[in-house]
């Protein structure tokens, strides 16, 4: 499935030269989309604008706030918001923790591209 045009995603990673690629990516594919290097960046975000985004992907490890706690404070904000984390260290989280957290998904680094546009596009479906 792909991601239909005008998609705007809200990627959240403290590596900048990832989140480059990534929306290097997304912008190719004619996605709009952001990147913030901070997890409480992304909340002053969402709070501004909730409805402004289709989709979150965020890391796990960052300074200041883990990606799953992120998760968890964006559906205080925004229950709907499909979210999914990027990880180089997935071993670290099980399905029931994603799941009670509200994850969507869970993606591997080094990120397989078309694996990880099915996945978004999934999640804008909601299966």
């Amino acid at each position: 499935m792909g991601l239909p045009a005008g998609t705007r995603v809200l990627v959240v990673d403290d590596d900048l030269d990832f989140g480059d690629m990534i929306l290097a990516m997304l912008e190719h594919r004619g996605i709009e989309a952001a990147v913030v290097s901070s997890p409480l960046d992304a909340l002053d975000v969402l709070r501004e604008q909730p409805d402004a985004w289709d989709v979150m992907v965020t890391d796990q490890t960052m300074p200041g706030m883990r990606g799953i706690d992120l998760v968890k404070a964006v559906k205080a904000i925004r229950p709907d918001l499909p979210c999914l984390i990027c990880t180089g260290y997935p071993e670290a989280l099980d399905e029931g923790t994603l799941a009670a957290a509200g994850v969507f998904a869970l993606l591997h680094k080094p990120v397989d591209f078309p694996h990880y546009f099915a996945l978004l596009g999934r999640a804008l479906a909601g299966s």
